[in-house]
This record gives C-alpha cells, structure tokens and sequence, in this order.
C-alpha cells in the first residue's frame, strides 16, 4: 500500500497497511501483550513505514487515563536528584508518558496541592522523593492512586519502596577511614528525623565497632545536608579545639561547607583531617580536593522506581515490594593515610 499523501496517516491506514482490523491495530497499540507476535511486529512496522502518530488524548479519554506520572521533591536545588530524575524521565518517556515535577519545598501547603491535583485525576501515579506521603484518610482517589517512595523511606507507609543500601554503604566508608589508620573518626549528621541519617548514623557506628573503637559523642556534629551546615560543623569541631583525624560527612554537600571551612581556618584536607562525603554530586569530583564519597547508582534508582509504578497503573502483581541496590566507594584525594608521626589528640 501506497503512504497516504497529504493527510495525516490514520488508524485505518496503519490497519489497511498491516492487513488487520482497525480493532486490532488499536490492542496492539495499548495493549501489545495481548496480540499475537507476528500481528503486533506487522503493526510496527505500518506504523513506521506511514508515520501514524497515536491519538494520545483521545486515548486517554477511552481508558481514563492521563498517561501522566507526578514526582514530588522536597526541593529542586538539590543536585542529588539530577540524575534520579533523568532515570525516571527515561524510563516514563520510552513508555509514553510524561512527567510533572512538584518542588515542595517541605511546605505542608504545597504539598496539600499537589494533593488535590491528584484527587482531581491529573495523573496516574506519583513518585515520592520527598520522604513524605501526601495521604489524606479522607482522599479516596489519593489513596487509590498508584504510589512509590524512593530514595527517603517514608516511615509506616505500605508504598512500594526503592533506595540505596545506605546503612552498607555507610559502614564501608567509614570503615575505610579506619583502614587508613585513622582512629579518631568525626561523622556530621544530617536532620535528626531523615531516614536516610538514621541509616547512615548506624553504619558509621557499625563500623566503628568493627574496629574495635567505641563511639565519642564529642566527634559526632550536627547537620542538615546543606553546604552551610558543613560549614557549622567545622566551626564546631574549631571551637573544640579537636579536630578528628577524619570526619565521614553523610552527604557531599556537608563535606564540601566542611572542607572550605577547615581551609579557612588553615587546616588542609587531607594532610591535617581526612574527609569522605556520601551521594557522588556531580560536583565531588570536580571539588578540590575531589572527594572520597559513596556513589549511589542514582539513574538506576529513578529507572527502577518509574517501572515498578508503571507496573502498578497496569495492575500488575509486584514480585519485589522493597529494591535496595547496592552503592559504590569512590576514593579520590579528599583521604589520606594517617601520617605515623601525628601525635594523638
């Protein structure tokens, strides 16, 4: 058959094109499982061969869905989402579906919107990145609606759930700082109710046990994951007068506000203090000194956590209700071997 000319192709060409039905060319379109192999390829390939472009909207209208996911952060700055979401685009963009970001901020009102956006059946799944649900008792179709956490585990919720082994990864880093001979080991913490800190606290503590050192409370700083709590933390470890011979930061960002502090106070990482971040930004590396950090397989997460919702909005029974992957230590020049001649303080 000949390409139709001077029309937009439609769904009776695809079918006179593949020898089918116009039924058929539309189950294979939404449906492809259901049709035959040699009928869905043939369908394919009319597809291509014309240049049909599937009527979405009135897709949507038939089977009551907006073909739309909504990812809620608790906050766009962040750079560790990057790549998160870039996993997430992949995977929903190559399924026919587009993503709507929702920065919350952490701001009970915000998040009470992007609520009723979802109530009011704007999207067909959400993403919850934020370590928050938006779950109202009395929100029905919020709590029917199809929902995985990632990232920050959301504490007594029943979502599906996929994040880094972080407590692993935690007890190797630190661990590592041991290995270098380093005994007096400074953790800065993150919010004091994050998930992911009660996570990566227990690691460090993990570790130090390993190694047969006791926990000091008086090297342990407090945090926030921003830059500037980093910053805090060495001007609390200044004021002490006792430095850590290394100081493991529970995110890169608190590892870089830490560095440049201690910089400014003449004390050089790593020849004075050793320090390891959590999370491999894409500006540890590029930090001097690039940073010994845990890499998490970012990408991997959004992608895992788009296909298991996607799984979901289809109804589909899930094998794995809780995906942990695993993280990587990344040594670069912000840790050092503890020099022998360094007198313990």
């Amino acid at each position: 058959m000949d390409e139709p000319v001077g029309r937009k192709p439609t769904i009776s060409d695809v079918a006179n094109w593949a020898g089918v039905s116009t039924a058929t060319v539309s189950r294979a379109l939404a449906a492809p499982e259901k049709v035959r192999l040699r009928t869905r390829e043939a369908v394919v390939k009319a597809v291509r061969e014309i240049g049909y472009v599937p009527n979405l909207a009135a897709r949507n209208l038939r089977t009551s869905r907006t073909r739309t996911i909504l990812a809620v952060l608790p906050d766009f700055s962040n750079a560790f989402f990057s790549l998160v979401l870039r996993g997430i685009s992949d995977k929903l963009v190559a399924q026919g579906y587009s993503l709507i970001i929702a920065d919350t901020r952490n701001d009970p009102a915000r998040e009470a919107q992007y609520a009723e956006f979802i109530t009011a059946g704007r999207v067909d799944g959400v993403l919850l990145l934020n370590g928050r649900s938006l779950l109202a008792a009395s929100d029905v179709r919020l709590s029917k609606t199809p929902t995985v956490s990632l990232c920050e585990r959301i504490p007594g919720a029943a979502f599906p759930h996929v994040e880094t082994e972080n407590r692993r990864a935690a007890r190797a880093v630190t661990s590592y700082l041991a290995s270098l001979g380093h005994r007096r080991i400074g953790y800065v913490r993150g919010p004091p109710t994050n998930v992911l800190e009660h996570e990566r606290f227990a690691g460090y503590k993990d570790a130090l046990r390993d190694a047969g050192m006791r926990l000091d409370r008086g090297l342990v700083a407090e945090g926030d994951f921003s830059l500037a709590s980093g910053e805090a933390a060495a001007e609390t470890y200044l004021a002490a007068r006792a430095i850590p011979h290394a100081i493991f930061a529970c995110n890169d960002a608190m590892a870089m506000g830490l560095i440049r502090r201690l910089f400014a106070a003449g004390v050089i990482v790593p020849r004075d203090v050793s320090v390891a971040g959590f999370d491999d930004i894409e500006f540890a590396e590029a930090y001097n000194p690039a940073i010994t950090t845990v890499r998490q397989a970012r990408w991997e997460i959004g992608e895992r956590a788009a296909s298991v919702l996607l799984r979901l909005v289809d109804g589909e029974p899930l094998v794995e209700r809780e995906i942990r992957l695993p993280a990587e230590l990344v040594v670069r020049e912000s840790t050092a071997m503890r020099a022998p001649q360094c007198p313990e303080s």
